[in-house]
């Protein structure tokens, strides 16, 4: 792990000096230089507990979380405070979460007579936002009322980061997205709960995560087994009864359909190859022919005369 912010206090006075955020209050449990866009699955970035003053604010209207792909998860300890965004003002309490997507243009803040304490995580890459997007949570200030059994959660990420090894790290960062597969499932079961609505089904939720997520991330069996905890049978036999084909099929043609629209855009054969994590260019080439009856050059020719 980088110590060179958390030795120095560089990162306080970056928050002095950058006017946006006063939190003056945090003990990091983890913390890490930010050193511009990362699209990894999953980049722990800092994590800590705040025991916010009167004064404690953080203000991102001017300067989105996007720029750095960074996922924020809270868990209020005591006290309250306030999440504004596009001009809603919500009030958070003991026992609540909030999770702020990384389009998150708001700021939150300490009520002045009850300041809060809360546990939280930074958290960078594509895998938190394509969950967000698989259990529903399409704010971008996702508010879960009364939840007390949250805090285990948070204290297990701490406890994970605390001797997080940047060297050494894979085993901690497929701990840490298994985690947050169960700590989101269960957010969305008790926003259910209290506000029943259509429940989608694990199928349903892992068709939606291979749609948004087969540019740029390597969608395997075996990675679904486990994100969704699912057997490989199972998972087997639930594409074959909603969709009518194998999960390896379902992404092939998933993978098509992204492949086409890449093409469309002008990338080479060679780069959607990569992009979709094909084996080669030349395999590339033949699951696109027995889908499309075409080669990929001869339909990115086609499409090019048509514009």
């Amino acid at each position: 792990m980088d110590t060179s912010l958390k030795s120095d206090n560089n990162y306080a006075q970056y928050r002095n000096k950058n006017r946006r955020q006063n939190s003056m209050g945090d003990e990091f449990v983890f913390v890490r230089k930010i050193d511009g866009i990362s699209t990894a699955p999953i980049v722990p970035l800092m994590a800590g507990i705040t025991n916010a003053d009167p004064e404690y604010f953080t203000d991102m209207v001017m300067n989105g979380f996007c720029e750095r792909y960074l996922t924020v998860v809270e868990y209020v300890v005591s006290g309250s405070g306030y999440i504004t965004c596009d001009g809603n003002v919500k009030k958070v309490s003991a026992g609540d979460v909030y999770v702020l997507h990384p389009t998150f243009t708001g700021k939150y803040e300490s009520d002045k007579d009850d300041p809060f304490v809360k546990k939280w995580c930074n958290i960078g890459g594509r895998i938190l936002p394509a969950l967000m997007k698989a259990y529903g949570m399409s704010e971008q200030a996702n508010i879960f009322k009364n939840c007390p059994w949250a805090e285990k959660y948070m204290d297990e990420l701490h406890s994970i980061l605390s001797e997080y090894d940047e060297n050494d790290c894979e085993e901690d960062k497929l701990r840490i997205t298994h985690i947050f597969v169960d700590f989101f499932n269960k957010l969305a079961k008790s926003k259910e709960e209290k506000n029943p609505t259509k429940k989608e089904s694990t199928i349903e939720l892992m068709a939606k995560y291979i749609d948004g997520n087969i540019a740029g991330t390597k969608i395997t069996v075996d990675s679904l087994s486990k994100m969704f905890y699912v057997n490989k049978r199972t998972l087997t036999r639930m594409f074959e009864k909603h969709y009518g084909m194998s999960p390896i099929k379902y992404i092939t043609v998933k993978k098509v359909e992204c492949a086409k629209n890449l093409l469309r855009e002008g990338y080479s054969v060679e780069e959607v190859s990569h992009m979709l994590f094909f084996s080669s260019a030349e395999y590339f080439r033949k699951v696109f022919v027995s889908v499309c009856g075409i080669s990929p050059q001869k339909y990115k020719t086609k499409m090019k005369k048509k514009r």
